[in-house]
């Protein structure tokens, strides 16, 4: 969804690709920089500043594949990251759809 919002905001093609692969490609090293320097409890919520790991740190909670995990007791926060992300992208799709069908 988060693409799809990246994506409606660009005029062309190719640069709603490159847009979308921005997103993805900037939020990645963040994730690591908050791994390698944050505390246990940053490192553990450092997931949710991207939204690869954050899919996979609900996939992580939502499944519990991984008892050992490095999201720890945090998968509620996790989950409600990603219904408030989801549920701000399709808010924002519709107000710029909204708009564009006027």
């Amino acid at each position: 969804v988060l693409a799809l919002l990246v994506a409606s905001l660009t005029g062309k093609r190719a640069f709603a690709a490159g847009g979308i692969v921005a997103v993805f490609l900037v939020t990645t090293p963040v994730v690591g920089v908050l791994d390698f320097v944050g505390g246990d409890t940053v490192k553990r919520l450092s997931g949710l500043a991207s939204p690869p790991t954050l899919v996979l740190g609900l996939q992580r909670w939502l499944f519990r594949n991984n008892p050992a995990s490095e999201i720890g007791e945090y998968g509620p926060v996790y989950g409600l990251t990603a219904a408030a992300l989801v549920c701000l992208c399709v808010l924002l799709l519709l107000v710029r759809y909204e708009r564009v069908a006027r």
